[in-house]
């Protein structure tokens, strides 16, 4: 198992149905494996303490009935198992700091104390089905067998949670630690503070410096953000505002309350019908962003040398003054003939006119129009009927 509150931060964060990316696959996998090791060790735990018992039960001269003894303990291990991933979910929504413990220590002991009732009351309920299927009573007891599971309870909650944030700070080792360098101690700064050129990054024991450039996207993660370099991610305990605000706006372009995008390494942008957006990178890695960053995504990106390619219906040269709008091919084409017909006029307006300017009016003009990832060159190349069904029939997008 390892740090499953940094394994399924992708999970948690991520927002609508964008494609999973690499770093997505790589963090299911990492959670299926750390669901197998958990179970593992519970139900381990559960065979050894009966195995326990009837050692003792034998050395004492006691009867003993097997089936009995392993409903207890496998009662008690599924229970636990169930409530497994809220004390995960606790350690990964506040973690227990230097400088944060005392605060947070109530709301431990409040889960503390939840674990307890929820543990005792889960394992009774199957103990009852248990002895129900088997024809048999199952009584708990009084008072004192509640008394005599919270001491057993608290110490296991103690434990899961002491081992769950060393596993996070294990797996935050292994990542690597992103802080901002410091001023150095003589002379003048050698870059503004504010607009940090580099990060150093603690990883296994080494220091590296990562360059802000370098950085293709950030994503917010709890209390910490993580900066994505090829396919890599270094955590940096800050917010997403303040990150925001030390990094060039001209560079780095808010798309989500949760993400950052290096403008560098967008290739397209995907409208939904929504009102969202999708976000490519050069990477294949997808991105969400919400309708409120949309218009400044597109503003941001005009402001570049060059904007980034979409698979929006659309020319890219000069515009001319008789152009008609050109429908956006990611709107679905419903409407009967006449939708299907205007589609069509629209299209071959583009041609002409394609055709009839000059490399100044339109310097892309066999990238210049483009439905779906096909361009207009590639259409006029194939017959009739094999156009409308690689434009009209194809592959979603």
């Amino acid at each position: 198992m390892i740090g499953i509150c940094q394994l399924r931060t992708s999970a948690m964060q991520s927002t609508g149905s964008r494609p999973p990316t690499i770093h997505d696959r790589a963090g299911r996998a990492a959670t299926r494996w750390a669901v197998v090791i958990w179970s593992l060790v519970f139900y381990l735990s559960a065979l050894g303490n009966v195995w326990t018992s009837w050692l003792a039960a034998r050395r004492d001269g006691q009867p003993i009935v097997v089936w009995q003894v392993l409903s207890w303990e496998l009662s008690s291990a599924t229970a636990a198992l169930l409530l497994l991933p809220a004390v995960v979910w606790l350690c990964a929504r506040w973690p227990l700091h230097a400088d944060a413990w005392v605060r947070r220590l109530p709301a431990y002991v409040a889960a503390a104390l939840g674990w307890w009732l929820l543990h005792v009351a889960g394992m009774v309920v199957l103990r009852m089905l248990v002895y129900a299927l088997a024809g048999a009573h199952y009584d708990f007891g009084g008072w004192l067998q509640w008394v005599y599971e919270l001491s057993k309870d608290l110490r296991t909650f103690a434990l899961l949670v002491a081992v769950q944030h060393t596993l996070a700070w294990y797996a935050r080792r292994r990542q690597g630690e992103a802080h901002l360098l410091a001023a150095p101690d003589d002379g003048p700064p050698v870059e503004p503070l504010d607009r940090p050129e580099r990060f150093l990054v603690r990883k296994l024991g080494r220091d590296f410096l990562v360059a802000t450039a370098d950085i293709e996207w950030i994503q917010a993660s709890g209390n910490y953000v993580n900066l994505h370099v090829r396919g890599h991610d270094y955590p940096l305990r800050s917010t997403m505002a303040t990150i925001e605000a030390k990094l060039d706006p001209a560079v780095f372009v808010r798309i989500h309350r949760s993400y950052l995008v290096n403008l560098g390494q967008v290739q397209a942008i995907e409208p939904v019908d929504s009102g969202d957006a999708r976000v490519h990178l050069r990477d294949a890695t997808v991105l969400p962003c919400s309708r409120s960053h949309l218009a400044g995504l597109r503003a941001h990106a005009g402001q570049g040398a060059a904007a980034p390619k979409t698979d929006a219906f659309r020319c890219s040269g000069a515009a001319r003054s008789d152009q008609r709008p050109v429908p956006n091919s990611s709107q679905p084409l419903a409407g009967g003939r006449s939708k299907l017909l205007r589609h069509l006029r629209a299209m071959v307006g583009c041609v002409r006119r394609q055709r009839s300017s000059t490399p100044a009016e339109c310097p892309s003009t066999n990238r210049c129009y483009s439905v779906r990832g096909h361009s207009f060159a590639a259409f006029r190349r194939r017959r009739p009927l094999a156009k409308l069904t690689s434009l009209f029939a194809g592959s979603p997008s």
